[in-house]
């Protein structure tokens, strides 16, 4: 209670740290008391279960980082122009010549 206005003061429990929250969850305040909610990483990381730290994921050429994991990039579906005029765009990433062969061969 504030002395000087005689109101109820919200405590914050997630900045004086006297919460409960495991490290896989991260402390909101609310109005009197606080929640447990767990943690989220950006896209280019993975949650660490040990430490409850985001860590980078990096990714080699040709995927992208998607919920903590590498994915596997569909340049056929993304890039408009991805292979020449005269080829077709195969299997992700693949140009084949569109005349009626088949790819590889």
């Amino acid at each position: 209670m504030d002395s000087e206005t005689e109101q109820c003061v919200d405590v914050d429990e997630c900045t004086l740290g006297a919460h409960d929250c495991g490290p896989m969850y991260q402390c909101k305040n609310t109005q009197g008391s606080f929640r447990c909610v767990p943690k989220r990483c950006e896209d280019n990381q993975v949650l660490d279960p040990g430490t409850g730290e985001c860590k980078s994921v990096n990714c080699p050429p040709g995927y992208r980082p998607r919920d903590g994991r590498c994915e596997d990039v569909d340049e056929c579906r993304e890039k408009a122009n991805a292979c020449p005029f005269y080829e077709e765009c195969e299997l992700y990433f693949k140009c084949c010549p569109s005349l009626g062969t088949i790819c590889g061969k």
